[in-house]
């Protein structure tokens, strides 16, 4: 029983395991780069861009939106230029969805399930109209040879517009610009007029110019003629100087060669010349130094026999008389102070003398009057000046003194 029972349990289990494969397989969504699945439910939506999620069943709703660009053609008729002129401009435009996630809310929010036409017709008016008001601001010349400027015009002011509805302007092309009144044929006409007048200019320009480079090189090559023979003159010249000092060369060497004898004996010659005068030029050197030493010999003789003798005398001269100053200068001295102390003495004997004789009149005028000054035995005033001797002289001498010495 419960062998029999197995194979259906296995079968319920593989085919359960079927059953939720398939489920998750279907509520997976997987989403490619160039696409954007929106699930909406739950109260809002999210935004699943190159990657995958799971929805839920019954709650949740997924929608695609395409981010790949898609191509729209503006065929503007009756466009007014700058003065006034009506234009004709085909061009093409390519746009695309944003990729960021605020551009893809947005851009989610106004197109999500709109229909392609409707988007087409959109980006239509939008291009129509900033196209219109940038050729307002053109002339025709420049809307038509400045398309880069008129594209760089239109991208600029149509790129704020494109940012709000979450897409991006990838490419705008000018295809083609006309006018129904032959305004651009005539400029055409006006232009193909003025291409003939310049080739035709253009040709005789030519033409001149090839007559002038023709002359030019006619010229040059003479010139080129004129230096080549120049140069040739110039090289036949050197090579005849060339020669001529080759020929100079050997006829110095083969003089040279011939004068080398001669030269050779002579220089011999001169050799033996200056040797001998430098031998006699010794002899005489000798001969000087012998007779200096000669001279200096005399010199040192003559010192020795009369100079340093006389020298000798000279000096023991000095010597004697400065001997004999000095003894008379001992004898002077010595009278002058013999005379000093004689006048001494007989300066004190006569004090002496002078001394007693006041004492004996003092002792013998005892019990008188007393006398004046003048009668006293004071000495006179020519023994008084005889007692004084000026300041710094020496005493005078006694006659009976005889001179020392």
């Amino acid at each position: 029983m419960v062998a029999t029972a197995i194979p259906f349990v296995v079968g319920g289990i593989v085919l359960a395991v079927i059953l939720v494969a398939a489920l998750f397989a279907r509520f997976y969504i997987k989403v490619p780069p160039d696409q954007v699945a929106v699930f909406t439910g739950r109260g809002g939506f999210r935004v699943v861009r190159g990657g995958a999620s799971i929805r839920v069943p019954i709650i949740e709703r997924v929608d695609y939106m395409t981010l790949a660009p898609f191509e729209t053609t503006l065929p503007i008729k009756g466009a007014y230029s700058k003065e006034g002129v009506q234009v004709n401009v085909d061009a093409v435009a390519l746009v695309r969805f944003d990729s960021e996630d605020a551009a893809i809310r947005t851009a989610a929010e106004r197109f999500l399930n709109a229909d392609r036409d409707q988007l087409h017709a959109t980006v239509q008016e939008i291009l129509s109209g900033h196209l219109r008001s940038i050729c307002a601001k053109m002339t025709v010349e420049e809307i038509n040879s400045s398309r880069e400027a008129l594209v760089s015009a239109v991208t600029n002011e149509a790129g704020s517009d494109f940012a709000g509805l979450g897409m991006n302007l990838d490419v705008l092309t000018i295809q083609h610009i006309s006018d129904d009144n032959g305004y651009l044929e005539s400029l055409g006409r006006k232009r193909v007029a003025e291409v003939k007048r310049d080739a035709e200019i253009g040709e005789a320009e030519a033409a001149r110019d090839a007559m002038m480079r023709s002359a030019e090189a006619k010229r040059e090559g003479q010139t080129a003629q004129a230096i080549a023979d120049a140069s040739i003159a110039e090289a036949q010249r050197d090579r005849d100087l060339r020669v001529a000092k080759a020929q100079a060369d050997v006829e110095a060497e083969r003089a040279r060669a011939q004068q080398a004898g001669p030269l050779a004996d002579a220089e011999s010659r001169k050799q033996v010349t200056r040797a001998e005068v430098a031998v006699e030029e010794e002899r005489v050197r000798s001969n000087i130094a012998v007779e200096q030493q000669e001279v200096l010999r005399q010199q040192q003789a003559l010192e020795a026999s009369i100079i340093k003798p006389a020298e000798a005398e000279r000096h023991a001269a000095v010597l004697r008389a400065e001997g004999e100053r000095l003894a008379m200068v001992e004898r002077a001295q010595g009278q002058a102070d013999a005379r000093a102390l004689a006048g001494e003495g007989e300066m004190k004997q006569r004090i002496s003398i002078a001394e007693a004789q006041q004492k004996g009149n003092r002792s013998q005028g005892r019990g008188r009057s007393p006398r004046p000054n003048s009668e006293r035995g004071s000495p006179s005033p020519r023994t008084r000046s005889r007692w004084r001797r000026p300041e710094g002289h020496p005493p005078r001498r006694s006659r009976r003194q005889a001179p020392a010495g």
